[in-house]
């Protein structure tokens, strides 16, 4: 198994894993996009993907986003849109991709990796297992209610600096968040927010 990037891997074998595994396609044009944009993303796109004999097993992308510690700001990997084949599960595809993530954040001098993740995802156990440790639980409730109004209303806000800034406020003294970026609604947008 070796692990490439996005560059080295066939449109269709792309589109194949990322429609499975996102119910959204991923194309070259995406990843040349979101490279652009977003500047948490390096250079070469981030992608990088496990293929065997010419077929792709698996992908995750690697960015680098800035987040607050008790030191200030500092640069730290996030691993997102993991994915392996079902027929390539339980083979070590998504370790050896990791592995490849760690060794380019550690080139790139970062301390730390953040993913996002959930106790209900069948993944989670790999990455508790491969040392990443729950950081925020968030709680978590459930009702149920039919045929009930409710007199709350919504009001879209369509501001970038006043939601920016409120952001900002409610994060004031906090650690291990993700500082978010100037261009923030720009990035989100291409990253396909609120579709995606």
């Amino acid at each position: 198994m070796k692990i490439v990037t996005h560059d080295k891997v066939d449109d269709h074998q792309r589109t194949e894993l990322t429609l499975a595994c996102f119910d959204y396609p991923y194309s070259r044009e995406y990843i040349k996009e979101t490279t652009e944009v977003d500047q948490r993303v390096p250079d070469w796109g981030g992608d990088l993907y496990a293929k065997e004999d010419e077929k792709v097993l698996g992908m995750l992308k690697v960015i680098f986003p800035r987040t607050r510690t008790k030191n200030g700001t500092e640069k730290v990997g996030g691993i997102g849109h993991v994915c392996t084949r079902p027929s390539s599960s339980r083979r070590g595809v998504a370790t050896r991709l990791f592995e490849e993530a760690e060794k380019i954040m550690k080139k790139e001098g970062v301390r730390y990796s953040f993913l996002n993740t959930s106790e209900s995802l069948v993944a989670h156990n790999l990455y508790t297992k491969l040392g990443y440790r729950d950081i925020l639980a968030p709680p978590k409730a459930f009702k149920k209610i039919e045929n009930e109004e409710t007199k709350v209303e919504f009001e879209e806000v369509e501001d970038p600096d006043f939601i920016r800034t409120t952001y900002q406020k409610s994060i004031e003294g906090l650690t291990g968040l993700v500082v978010r970026e100037e261009k923030f609604w720009e990035i989100a947008k291409v990253w396909g927010f609120p579709k995606k």
